[in-house]
């Protein structure tokens, strides 16, 4: 499998479709996903972060793991959208559905998947390295790219 035989695009199409095929979703069913849309509507910020630290711990290991690599990846995705126009609101446009396995006309999961990107360090635990690292790394091979791979007038 080479990097050249697919798109970005068949990539996060693959990944989409295998969000959507997970058995009760990463959220782990409706019920449960109903207590993440209904957290989405807490109007204080900081109980909104706690209530979403008490569902992600209510998860399955794998669940919360997937979850957590996937927020991770969005968050690097959205730093980098000056390169390929995946603002925060695209990627919530897109993974909302997906990740509630609906079929988009309620926009709560959207916004989830919103607060979940926004407040990654917060509600994963995770360090501001962390969350940075990657990108400078991605921005760093991107660079690279660039310079080697120079695009065609």
């Amino acid at each position: 499998m080479l990097e050249s035989d697919y798109s970005v695009d068949d990539v996060a199409n693959t990944l989409k479709r295998f969000l959507r095929e997970v058995k009760d979703g990463v959220f782990n069913g409706q019920k449960n996903g109903d207590s993440w849309l209904r957290a989405a509507g807490l109007e204080d910020k900081g109980e909104k972060v706690h209530r979403y630290q008490i569902l992600l711990s209510n998860l399955t290991e794998v669940n919360r793991e997937t979850l957590k690599a996937l927020i991770h990846h969005l968050v690097c995705v959205q730093h980098l959208s000056d390169e390929n126009q995946m603002t925060i609101r695209n990627l919530f446009i897109v993974f909302g559905p997906t990740l509630f396995q609906t079929d988009g006309k309620d926009v709560t999961g959207s916004q989830v998947v919103e607060e979940l990107i926004q407040n990654y360090c917060s509600i994963f635990n995770g360090s501001p390295c962390e969350r940075e690292y990657p990108v400078k790394e991605l921005k760093l091979y991107h660079g690279c790219q660039s310079k080697l791979h120079p695009p065609t007038p």
